[in-house]
């Protein structure tokens, strides 16, 4: 949907000023007399609001206010598929977190491997599992080793 060319032609808001994907300008509803541009918008979304008397909405709630045939139309569809199911794809805002999880579990397996290698061979429990998990510190005492 071009909403670029939506509000410039169909919508016809006068005096415009664009800051990259935003737009703003005077309000084209009829019961608003606006000399001043306080209607912002934006060509990406069609999602837009009006500073001074307060109306917002999308392209599709303009054109039913302005009364333009089949307001439908300006409902964007990209992201709905036949069945009326959104389809838009999931992405990863944040790819350093799972990164960090990652690297933080390595030190942990990391620090397990220290940790046995430092106090697990110092006890013999005659028992697999246990020795795995169950050494003696300095002190003689029992320790558990978790990975």
């Amino acid at each position: 949907m071009d909403y670029q060319h939506f509000f410039e032609h169909l919508v016809d808001v006068k005096k415009i000023r664009w800051s990259g994907k935003q737009g703003i300008g005077c309000c084209p509803l009829p019961d608003h007399d606006d000399r001043n541009p306080s209607f912002s918008f934006n060509i990406e979304t069609g999602q837009n609001f009006c500073h001074s008397c307060g109306w917002k909405g999308n392209a599709y709630t303009l054109a039913k206010a302005l009364n333009i045939d089949d307001p439908h139309q300006f409902i964007n569809t990209a992201g709905i598929d036949s069945n009326n199911y959104r389809n838009v794809e999931y992405r990863l805002i944040n790819t350093v977190n799972n990164h960090s999880k990652d690297i933080d579990e390595i030190k942990n397996m990391d620090k397990y491997e220290e940790l046995k290698e430092r106090y697990g061979n110092r006890i013999k429990l005659g028992d697999n599992y246990k020795n795995k998990y169950i050494g003696e510190d300095d002190n003689g005492d029992l320790v558990f080793i978790y990975p």
